[in-house]
């Protein structure tokens, strides 16, 4: 037994999409990275190379053409042939074409099921919306899938037969997850401004000895000019209806902010903090944090346009 065939155990319990396919990889003609993968029973899967599968190749672990047993991950399409695969590296345990798939039931039809796949790791700050850590779909053919799987965390052990993939073993792991309660939650009151540039808004908590805390947030579409103090921070100070809003932010999330905000057409820096003691012009900000986020540019008035549109 090879010690890749000793440590590798199914996930019963967590998110996988895993496969182990013997075949040969034919790489397009115009880019070496993307290809077909055919399977020793003469199926023809859609195949991309992963940077791992790359980096192998470029140092001649493994050759195009050769049939090589590779770990890979399956994905359904939705054009013929329903599946592709993404190749990761070369693997010495190939149990003939297994793939093990542990996911949510979503969709149960009469011959097949749908399982949709997340990823256990938490994706980094910034990534969340990204494609590449949001959940997935598989299809699975197995004709003995109960309709009430529905919704359940269940496991499968699939095998490719004839370009699908066929469940030769499943099993629920888990019933589905029970909807936490509804907790009465406090609606910020928005305060009305002039200007489009801030935009503040004003919650309040209530703690265990009835203790109140203001909370405020502001909304802002251009970046301000920081100064910075001793100790690193950058210090503002946001003009908002003849008050002056002071607040100090980290250097390094401010800079990230920065970077973010530029990147985007339209951005809305949300700063919010504990309302502080009050300044010479307003009042301070305590423990402030910033965050930016993808925003609408404000709609041009009727009056603006028609102006626009005769000039």
């Amino acid at each position: 037994m090879s010690r890749l065939e000793f440590e590798f155990q199914p996930l019963k319990d967590k998110f996988q999409c895993i496969a182990f396919l013997e075949g040969s990889y034919l790489p397009s003609a115009d880019n070496l990275g993307k290809g077909i993968l055919v399977l020793a029973d003469g199926s023809i899967l859609p195949a991309y190379l992963d940077k791992q599968a790359i980096a192998l190749r470029a140092i001649g672990k493994w050759k195009e053409e050769e049939i090589r047993c590779f770990n890979c991950y399956p994905r359904s399409s939705r054009k013929p042939p329903y599946y592709y695969v993404r190749l990761n590296r070369p693997s010495s345990y190939c149990p003939a074409a297994t793939a093990y798939v542990s996911g949510v039931v979503r969709h149960v039809e009469e011959d097949s099921c749908l399982v949709l796949v997340y990823r256990n790791e938490k994706p980094p700050s910034g990534q969340e919306n990204s494609f590449l850590w949001k959940g997935f779909p598989v299809r699975i053919y197995y004709n003995k899938v109960d309709p009430s799987w529905q919704n359940h965390f269940c496991y499968f052990e699939c095998r490719f037969e004839q370009g699908r993939l066929s469940a030769i073993l499943a099993e629920v792991i888990k019933p589905p997850l029970k909807p936490k309660s509804k907790k009465q939650h406090f609606v910020p009151t928005f305060v009305p401004v002039a200007s489009n540039v801030v935009q503040s808004t004003v919650q309040k908590k209530t703690t265990m000895n009835s203790a109140t805390r203001l909370e405020v947030t502001l909304k802002i579409n251009q970046i301000p000019n920081p100064e910075v103090t001793k100790d690193g921070m950058q210090f503002f100070k946001i003009h908002y209806e003849n008050r002056v809003v002071s607040f100090s932010v980290k250097q390094k999330t401010w800079n990230k902010i920065v970077t973010t905000a530029k990147s985007m057409h339209y951005f809305v820096i949300a700063i919010a903090g504990g309302m502080g003691p009050d300044t010479d012009d307003g009042f301070e900000l305590l423990n402030a944090s910033a965050q930016c986020f993808q925003g609408k540019p404000p709609k041009e008035s009727k009056e603006a346009a028609q102006a626009n549109v005769q000039s």
